[in-house]
């Protein structure tokens, strides 16, 4: 397959991309090293970063500012993808011939696989901070003897939800590859943006809901005095 000419219009071809299926990326060879990626990044943050974070932050600030870096992330994968194939000219073709060790592409390649890796560094990033803060908050937003009920009715609850999202989320991605618009956002990018939204939404709920009592057990903040109590809340 022959290169089709750059395209004029960089901003259109960015968020107006055709067809949608041309970026399905990243290439298959590179799909497990991201997987590695992102699984690295999780035990680095955990093992090494949020003991750190959390005793310079309040819990509910890491949650809050997780949840809305996942929202900010979360649209980028197709973005960054269309925007490489408008600098580059690439078509799908070039891209399976350089996924399989071939020359045509090879520019395209590495340099999206480094932004995509980048990418998925700093989402899992977030995704950590929130998902490990959230187990936090559930256990000081109850006395010590209701822990165990709280954390089994939220575990029942996000089980529910891991077995209705990815159903859900498959359909409508599969939708936005297949339903023939090619116009921003109903395309490729409808899905991300939906997951965004749905994260944006999550960041604003703790920052109306989560109050500076969940920064810590309520026996703590007990036997503390009021503005011991919220400097407390505020350095763990």
């Amino acid at each position: 397959l022959t290169k089709p000419p750059p395209p004029s219009n960089t901003t259109a071809t960015v968020f107006n991309p055709a067809p949608n299926h041309q970026l399905l990326l990243p290439i298959p060879p590179q799909i497990g090293g991201l997987l590695i990626c992102g699984g690295v990044s999780l035990l680095i943050f955990n093992l090494l970063l949020f003991a750190r974070l959390s005793r310079r932050i309040s819990v509910t600030s890491i949650w809050r500012g997780g949840a809305l870096l996942c929202a900010v992330f979360y649209p980028w994968p197709p973005v960054l993808a269309a925007f490489a194939h408008s600098h580059d000219g690439s078509s799908c073709g070039d891209l399976a011939e350089a996924g399989s060790g071939g020359q045509a592409g090879a520019d395209l390649r590495w340099p999206l696989v480094l932004l995509l890796s980048l990418h998925t560094v700093l989402l899992r990033f977030a995704h950590a901070a929130t998902f490990t803060s959230t187990f936090l908050v559930i256990n000081n937003s109850v006395p010590a003897a209701s822990r165990g009920r709280a954390n089994g009715l939220a575990m029942g609850f996000a089980a529910a939800f891991r077995a209705a999202g990815p159903s859900a989320g498959g359909a409508m991605f599969a939708w936005s590859l297949t339903n023939g618009i090619v116009e921003w956002p109903l395309d490729v990018h409808f899905g991300f943006l939906v997951t965004s939204g749905i994260a944006a939404i999550t960041a604003a709920f703790g920052l109306v809901a989560l109050g500076t009592r969940y920064d810590q057990p309520p026996e703590v903040a007990r036997e503390l005095p009021p503005d011991e109590a919220t400097t407390e809340a505020a350095t763990v």
